[in-house]
């Protein structure tokens, strides 16, 4: 390290390192940030602030070696959506975004091998926008596959009921088939093509044999539907869970746009099952 006690903005501190051959101070592990907190205090005054080899692109904060981001210790009110980093001396470096044009009391220069020994950090996965399209599209996909299954057992709640409806008609005597025929057709015409019985059908039919058909029938229809709503809500809660576990991570990259969109989505998302359901479009 090589410490310059003159004041720069980050372009001129940039230029000052790069010329010598290192780069700006790149904190690489909490064991190098151990080292500066308890060194650096003895040769620059508290609360003086230093220029961090970081910079904001895409709303993801990235160290100019390419080396793995790790937590900061963030200032109270930042990240502000500044594009380059600062951090303050005292007995525990605190950090705060900047503008370029900034001035800094200080500059560190770094000459280091950390860059060649640590991998790259992977953007991709590192980027919140695609970490939220990932997210919210396989909740679609969860969302989608619960409505189809749930679909096909409304489905089959409406099969039963016709299947019941025409053994019964087919084993009743000649002139009680007769009579009966035309209502229990009704009913039967009023369901088929279709996976939903209305609700006004139930307790309906020309006998209490052919009315418990219908009751049960619009009977397991709602507690399906409850079994839907039900089913629903815990994917909700457990997508705005994964959201807010998300945005914990982004507030520590300070990445404060992408917080914004996170927000956002978690309110679209709403209180219940039927504001997910809408939000998703099914």
């Amino acid at each position: 390290y090589y410490l310059i006690q003159q004041p720069m903005n980050y372009s001129e501190a940039s230029k000052l390192a790069s010329i010598s051959g290192g780069h700006l101070l790149v904190i690489s592990n909490q064991d190098e940030l151990q080292a500066l907190e308890n060194t650096l205090p003895k040769f620059i005054p508290k609360n003086q602030r230093g220029w961090v080899g970081a910079e904001l692109e895409n709303d993801i904060w990235q160290w100019s070696t390419g080396e793995q981001w790790h937590n900061l210790h963030w200032e109270n009110g930042h990240p502000k959506n500044d594009s380059r980093l600062q951090f303050s001396v005292g007995s525990q470096f605190t950090f705060r975004d900047v503008n370029p044009s900034a001035q800094a009391d200080f500059t560190i220069i770094e000459w280091s091998n950390d860059k060649n020994n640590i991998p790259k950090q992977d953007i991709a996965s590192g980027s919140s926008s695609q970490s939220y399209k990932k997210l919210k599209t396989k909740a679609l996909k969860f969302a989608q596959a619960t409505k189809k299954k749930h679909e096909k057992r409304l489905a089959a709640n409406i099969k039963k009921l016709i299947f019941d409806l025409e053994f019964y008609l087919q084993g009743l005597p000649k002139n009680d088939r007769v009579a009966q025929t035309a209502a229990i057709q009704q009913i039967i015409n009023s369901v088929k093509g279709s996976s939903v019985a209305p609700k006004s059908l139930k307790d309906t039919g020309p006998t209490p044999k052919v009315k418990s058909f219908t009751s049960y029938a619009v009977t397991k229809q709602d507690a399906l539907e409850k079994q839907y709503i039900k089913e629903i809500e815990q994917l909700r809660l457990g997508y705005i869970k994964q959201l807010k576990k998300l945005r914990k991570a982004m507030i520590t990259r300070g990445q404060k746009n992408s917080v914004k969109g996170i927000n956002a989505e978690i309110k679209a998302s709403g209180d219940n099952a039927d504001d997910f359901i809408s939000h998703l479009g099914l």
